[in-house]
This record gives C-alpha cells, sequence and structure tokens, in this order.
C-alpha cells in the first residue's frame, strides 16, 4: 500500500479505534517507502482538519530515517497545534539525538505535565548513546530556570543521564543550602542510583543525618546505593506475588477507604492480598493446592481480576515456543504497593526485607503532593524507583500484576523488565471503549480527536495497552458479552490465536465482608449495640431533620467522588421532591467527600 493509500485508509475508516490501529500500517509503509515525496506527503498531512491523521502522519514521520524527517519532528516541538507536540516528543525516541532537538525536548521537560513526561522519556532514552548533549544541554538550561518546579523537573532529567558528566552537577544542587528544598530533593534522589562513587555516598551520608524531607529522601537514597544484585533470591519455595495501585493509600485495615482515590481497587487489592495468602497457608496444611489459583473457588471470591491460576498458565519462553511447565507452588507472600511518604517509604522497606510470609505493603513515595491518576504522568521517575526499592527489599518476586494503563505500570512495567520479573497484565478495552462510546455519540470526532487527546492522552493509553498486553507472561480478561469481538476490533489482540496465553476471570467480591455487615446489621436491629460503622451511620442520620428519618435511604458502596456521580444523583433526589416525584422530598450526601464528591 503506498503511503497516500494508506493516509486515505486512515481519514476513511468508519470508526475512530479503527483509525488507530491503521497508523500501525501508516508506519509500516512510511518505513519502507521513505525517500523525499514520503515526507512531503506526511508533512501535508500534518495540517489536515482530521487531526486524527495528523497525529498519525506525525508517528509515521520517526519511521522515515532521513535527516529532513528529523527536522519536521524537531519544529513539531513547538507546533501551533499543541497536541501534536506531545506526539513529535514521543516519536523522537525511536531518532537519533540532534543538538537543536535536545534543546526544545528540554524546554517542554521544564514546561511539565503529560507532554514534559514523554520529552524526559525520549531524553532519558537519548542518554545511553549521547550522554554528553543531554547533560550539557540541562546544566545550560538549570542556568536561566529558577522556578522550583521547573527546576526539579530539569534536575530529575539530568538524574537520568547515568554517565560520570552528571555527577558534579547533582552533588553540587544536592549539597547547596541556597537551592529550594525540592530541587535538593530531586538532587539527592538521583543521586541514589549511582553505586560506586565515594563522593556520593558520603554526600548522601551526611544528608541522611538531616531531619525532615530532605532526611528522609536521603535515607532512601542510602537505602538505593546499599542494594545489591545477589539480593534478589532465586525462584524457589512458595511464591511471592506483587501488585499495584499508586493513586491511594492503602492499609490493611482500609482506613482511608472511600476517601480521595482510595475507592473499589484499593480495596480489591487488600482483599485480594490476604485472600491469596490466607489461602495458601490454609491450602498448604490441608494438603491442597487451593493457593495455586488466582480466585479460583475456595472461600471468598477476592481473587477475580488476578488470573484463573497461576498454576493453570503457559509462560510463552524467550524462544518464543508454546511455554514453559507450568508453575504450581504456593503463594506465601503477597506486596501491595501504593503511594506513601518518604518516611513511611524507609519503614516499608525494612518491614519487607523482614517479612517472607503474608499480606505486606510498600509505600512508593511520589515526593509530591497526592495528585489525581490522571494527573500522576509527571511522577514517572519517582515512581519507578520507589517500586524498585521496594521489590528489591522483598527479596525477589515471582510475579508482577498489573491491571491498569497508568503510571504505575508504566514505571513498573520498566522495572519488571529490569529485574526479570514476569507480569501477569488485566487487559480491558480501555481506553478503547470510551473512544468507541464517545466516538458513536459524535463526542468525539476527527476534527476534534487531537485536542480531546491533549487532555485524555488516549493514544499514549491505547499504546501503552498494547504494549503491556504484548510483553506480558500471561493476560487477564475481564468477562464481556462479546469479548472475542471486542477484543479484536477495539483492542486489537485475537485471543483466539494463542489461548494458553489468556485467562477469562470475573471481577471478584469479597462474600465474607458482605455477610458480615448483614450479621451486625441484624444483630443491631435484635437490640445488640451497634458496631463502630453502625454506630456512625446512626449519627449522620441524627443530623437529618426528625420527620425525614423514616424516609427511603440511599447508600453508595462507591467512594464520594465526582466521577462516581454522587452528587448528580441527589441533585435528582432533591429535583424529583421539589417535583412532587416520588423521591420523597430532599437528600443529603454524608460522608467523606474526598476530592470533589
Amino acid at each position: 500500500m503506498g503511503i497516500q493509500t494508506s493516509l486515505d485508509a486512515i481519514h476513511e475508516a468508519e470508526r475512530l479505534v479503527d483509525s488507530m490501529r491503521l497508523a500501525d500500517e501508516l508506519a509500516l509503509d512510511a518505513a519502507r517507502t521513505g525517500g523525499p515525496r514520503t515526507i512531503r506527503v506526511l508533512r501535508t498531512a500534518l495540517s489536515s482538519d482530521d487531526q486524527l491523521v495528523a497525529i498519525a502522519a506525525t508517528n509515521a514521520l520517526a519511521q522515515v530515517f532521513d535527516d529532513a524527517a528529523d527536522v519536521v519532528l524537531s519544529g513539531l516541538l513547538s507546533s501551533d497545534r499543541t497536541f501534536l507536540r506531545e506526539h513529535a516528543a514521543s516519536a523522537l525516541s525511536q531518532r537519533l539525538p540532534r543538538y537543536d532537538t535536545i534543546g526544545r525536548l528540554i524546554g517542554l521537560v521544564a514546561t511539565g505535565g503529560f507532554t514534559g513526561m514523554v520529552a524526559q522519556r525520549t531524553l532519558e532514552q537519548w542518554t545511553s548513546s549521547s550522554p554528553a548533549l543531554v547533560a550539557v544541554g540541562l546544566e545550560g538550561a538549570l542556568l536561566g530556570v529558577h522556578e522550583p518546579d521547573a527546576r526539579y523537573r530539569l534536575v530529575e532529567t539530568l538524574g537520568l543521564v547515568r554517565a560520570a558528566i552528571a555527577t558534579r552537577p547533582l552533588l553540587t544542587i544536592a549539597l547547596d543550602p541556597g537551592e529550594h528544598e525540592r530541587v535538593r530533593v530531586a538532587a539527592v534522589s538521583a543521586l541514589g542510583q549511582r553505586q560506586g562513587d565515594s563522593a556520593v555516598a558520603a554526600a548522601v551520608d551526611g544528608l541522611a543525618r538531616h531531619e525532615g524531607f530532605l532526611g528522609d529522601v536521603a535515607r532512601l537514597a542510602v537505602v538505593d546505593l546499599s542494594a545489591r544484585p545477589d539480593e534478589l533470591r532465586a525462584p524457589t519455595g512458595d511464591l511471592t506475588v506483587a501488585q499495584l495501585f499508586l493513586h491511594a493509600d492503602i492499609d490493611a485495615d482500609l482506613t482511608q477507604a472511600g476517601s480521595g482515590d482510595n475507592g473499589g481497587i484499593a480495596t480489591l487489592l487488600v482483599r485480594l492480598g490476604d485472600a491469596l495468602a490466607g489461602r495458601s497457608a490454609a491450602g498448604a496444611s490441608a494438603g491442597s493446592d487451593a493457593g495455586g489459583g488466582f480466585g479460583a473457588g475456595g472461600g471468598s471470591d477476592a481473587g477475580g481480576g488476578f488470573g484463573a491460576g497461576f498454576g493453570a498458565q503457559t509462560e510463552p519462553d524467550s524462544r518464543g515456543g508454546a511455554g514453559r511447565e507450568p508453575d504450581t507452588r504456593h503463594v506465601g507472600r503477597v506486596v501491595t504497593l501504593s503511594r506513601g511518604s518518604a518516611a513511611g517509604a524507609l519503614d516499608s522497606v525494612e518491614r519487607i526485607a523482614a517479612t517472607t510470609t503474608g499480606h505486606t505493603y510498600g509505600r512508593v513515595p511520589l515526593l509530591s503532593e497526592p495528585v489525581s491518576s490522571a494527573a500522576a504522568w509527571p511522577l514517572r521517575v519517582a515512581a519507578r524507583r520507589g517500586i524498585r526499592r521496594i521489590l528489591r527489599a522483598s527479596g525477589g518476586v515471582d510475579l508482577l500484576h498489573l491491571r491498569m494503563a497508568d503510571v504505575g505500570s508504566l514505571a513498573a512495567s520498566d522495572v519488571a523488565r529490569e529485574l526479570d520479573i514476569p507480569v501477569v497484565f488485566t487487559v480491558a478495552p480501555d481506553p478503547h471503549a470510551v473512544i468507541q462510546s464517545l466516538d458513536l455519540a459524535g463526542g468525539l470526532t476527527r476534527e476534534t480527536f487531537g485536542d480531546v487527546d491533549e487532555r485524555e492522552h488516549f493514544w499514549f493509553r491505547t499504546r501503552l495497552v498494547q504494549q503491556l498486553a504484548a510483553n506480558a507472561s500471561h493476560t487477564v480478561l475481564f468477562p464481556r458479552p462479546e469479548l472475542q469481538r471486542d477484543m479484536r476490533e477495539l483492542v486489537g489482540i485475537d485471543i483466539t490465536a494463542h489461548p494458553e496465553r489468556h485467562t477469562v476471570v470475573p471481577e471478584g467480591i469479597d462474600l465474607d465482608v458482605v455477610d458480615r455487615a448483614v450479621s451486625e446489621a441484624a444483630e443491631h436491629a435484635a437490640g445488640l449495640p451497634p458496631t463502630p460503622p453502625l454506630a456512625e451511620l446512626r449519627e449522620l442520620l441524627e443530623t437529618l431533620p426528625p420527620e425525614r428519618r423514616d424516609l427511603p435511604l440511599l447508600v453508595s458502596v462507591g467512594r464520594l467522588h465526582r466521577v462516581k456521580g454522587m452528587a448528580t444523583i441527589v441533585e435528582a433526589w432533591a429535583g424529583g421532591a421539589r417535583g412532587g416525584g416520588a423521591a420523597g422530598g430532599g437528600a443529603r450526601a454524608v460522608g467523606d467527600a474526598g476530592d470533589g464528591g
């Protein structure tokens, strides 16, 4: 297929998700044809009213190995069509470094946001071949940038230059009492990745004696500097499984459940980890293999979404053959990772290193105030370092479970590749199904795709899903009425081609928790004292006027956050009352409203 024909196919595809998949064909055609004409056709497409075509053309230019293509991509970093900047920054990761392009990428890093993260990834990749160019460019930029957050991002990026040229400026910044603490934190965190340098070790050791945030980060850097490859044990005995969700504060008692981002996934991981570790212990003592299945039968069904059975999977081997023998060992330990403070991370490292069984929790310090998952992409480097630290402290992890296309999975996949940890990925057509729904409803069109993508990052997230699924040792799928069709048409995965690599598992429900809640309510209704949650609910209801307390009560098991729509329900209920409807007259939302519920 010719380059123009490929562009036409993208433009004429019936659905947006189809066009996104056809972009891969365009990239292949661009690589095959090359030459001035291909560059000219793609450059013309950059100004198309079809914004999806413009994005596809940007990515295709990266496949044309010609200096003229580099010039076009470099220019797009400052394009008036701002949605193209992140795509150009990403596409350039497949090119050789250019001095003028490095300067523009550094400018995007300083600006921050999602585009800054993408630019930083490209610069990090370029440090392997041109560390001096990147380091000198960053040092020069720091001379003219004084705003602390921008300096933090530049220093963090400088820390990704592993060559010795970056060590001196990092030491200077880390030890400068006149530098903003946040900027010093970026330097100290980076120094923790530079083993074998006595000056670095001495500087970090001295800073670790300080109190406060900087001292906490320095103490974590000491832990990082002391890490040894031989700490990662060979897979023997019971399995250690790691799972993560970085956008919540997860603990064994679920003390933050329902607040902010501490919703269903945070709750699921606690119940799931308990079920895996607890069921394995019970199964092992009884001589059964109950611990081999992640949500297969027995006890509560909290294991849904993790896989139908680690022991049942056939893992593809490195030669691409049918796979190796299934692993039927029991799950002896589960490590759940979530966000936390630097001090909390230090405590969890010590605790995990001393724990060999059961369900334990690791803290990943993102070196930032808590933000929503949609805004967390710029925290990639801090997330990666924190995840690596916890997995190393565990002494070795046999399996890492990832479940969504977010910054945690992006960072964790890098660590898994580095430490050679098999990954099980729960694949869902997200954001593919959202794109399809918006497309069918007219809320997302070819003329607006780029503008929406600049906020939602649909293109990047769909590519991340495909990458995670392709690199996973095994994938887990949620049931859908037309699962095979949806995975093929939305995600581009034919689950019938290698069925041994996929397992369908329903999302789990911990029936023990439900049964216990019903029992507690029945006992209180029979005259026994209420449990603390029921007492709290009673106190909240007593704030209502007496004449309203016997009206129907609407209860949500979701967190009180605007994305859950509870405010809309309350407004509709209240509106129904004003209009004389059946809502019963008024409503009040009670509980922790999190960050906007």
